[in-house]
């Protein structure tokens, strides 16, 4: 990188040095290369001061309130919404509990994007076992101030949950609809446009009508100039004010698509689900993709027990209410598990046994007929993927010992390991 020493028998020649982590972040946060210049950008703070060390104590000012700031001074680099959506990112990418963070190499689909709905913080993601299980845990105020965890649920059923609601959205007929949707914003945000030009003509034409009565006033009416003339400055600021709120205005607004991207956005959600699974998506891939259509997801358990409310704000503001059965660890922490255990007793008074199976039956028909105990805890496919949580021949003494030692039931307990007779 070159460098001019500011010092020394070498000052003010061009030396080339390697480039380091402190020169390129220089070089992404400072405007010159967007042809700005700027003045007033810090100030020292003696508190921070640290002996020895003259270059400490230095505090920096966000660039939009510095005190000078003049844009288009120099050739640009780069045109200065181009430094604006560098400098968004690089905020977003910093691994801070108000940042999203730069996609990660993990299989973790959601991280930066989950926030707790009880306490309002970012859900940590966490890794354990060997085979490195996936968890969204709000962890903060453990931490921090050393209370309790607050609430967590098992990443993959967060993650194939948010897929299936992004797939959704992703099919072509959801697409057909957004784009129609887009049209109509288009057509709003050309409106908005207009009445922005209109504010800034009547700006200008202030500015010019000032400017030509403080031109036209005698050099003998000093009073009356010296008025004219701060009325012609606060017409400049005024047209200047206009012309930045209208470039914010411009720069927030999304881009318009032309027929052929509409074509091949429809196009591609055809592939989007092979694509999704395709050995060379990485992880990052997905991450970014979900970014794009995802803004934040609130999670909010009810007490301990499965039953998960989701939020999901999507690009644009739009928010949709989700509900979710979360994985649990224990059957005491079912919601309907009075049911349960009342489907239980009323088998068992019947006189079905606990292991009774149909005939010649396989471990999935086995399952299917055990869901009978529990007719909303399992699914058709349960045992495709892994996730069976309903009762089996193995576990539901144990919930017939629950229901003695909690709901009153008749027990015939005669040991310690909670056995029901055959």
């Amino acid at each position: 990188m070159p460098s001019a020493p500011w010092a020394g028998p070498q000052r003010g020649q061009l030396e080339w040095h390697r480039a380091n982590r402190n020169t390129l972040f220089s070089l992404l946060h400072h405007p010159v290369y967007a042809g700005a210049y700027r003045y007033g950008y810090g100030h020292d703070d003696p508190r921070r001061r640290k002996p020895g060390r003259p270059q400490t104590g230095v505090v920096r000012i966000p660039l939009e309130k510095c005190r000078v700031l003049i844009k288009d001074r120099f050739p640009a680099y780069i045109s200065w919404e181009e430094f604006a959506e560098n400098q968004t990112r690089l905020a977003q990418n910093q691994s801070r509990a108000k940042a999203q963070g730069a996609p990660r190499s993990g299989p973790s689909l959601l991280g930066g994007l989950v926030y707790c709905g009880r306490c309002g913080q970012k859900m940590m993601v966490q890794y354990s076992g060997r085979v490195n299980r996936l968890r969204y845990q709000c962890a903060r105020t453990s931490q921090n101030l050393g209370g309790p965890l607050c609430q967590g649920i098992v990443g993959r059923d967060l993650d194939r949950f948010i897929t299936e609601r992004v797939f959704q959205i992703l099919e072509p007929a959801s697409l057909e609809l957004c784009l129609a949707a887009t049209e109509d914003l288009e057509q709003e945000r050309f409106r908005l446009d207009q009445q922005w030009r209109q504010r800034l003509e009547r700006a200008a034409q202030q500015a010019d009508r000032t400017a030509r009565q403080f031109h036209a006033v005698e050099p003998e009416n000093r009073l009356v100039a010296r008025t004219l003339e701060k009325n012609w400055e606060a017409a400049l600021r005024e047209q200047e004010q206009v012309a930045r709120e209208y470039e914010d205005f411009q720069r927030m607004q999304p881009l318009m698509l032309n027929e052929d991207q509409r074509e091949l956005i429809l196009h591609l959600a055809q592939d989007i689900p092979a694509l999704w699974a395709s050995p060379t998506t990485t992880p990052q891939d997905r991450q970014q993709v979900v970014r794009m259509l995802v803004d934040r997801i609130e999670l909010n358990i009810e007490g301990n027990t499965e039953q998960t409310e989701i939020t999901i704000t999507w690009a644009g503001g739009f928010t949709t209410q989700h509900r979710l059965n979360r994985t649990v660890i224990s059957y005491s922490q079912r919601s309907d598990l009075d049911q349960i255990i009342g489907r239980i007793v009323q088998l068992r008074q019947t006189g079905l046994n606990w292991t009774m199976r149909p005939n010649n039956s396989t471990r999935k028909e086995s399952c299917l007929f055990e869901v009978a105990l529990s007719p909303t805890s399992c699914s058709a496919d349960c045992w495709s993927n892994g996730d069976c949580i309903c009762p089996t021949a193995e576990s539901v003494p144990n919930l017939w010992c629950l229901a003695s030692t909690n709901g009153g039931f008749p027990t015939w307990l005669t040991n310690s390991k909670c056995r029901a007779p055959a």
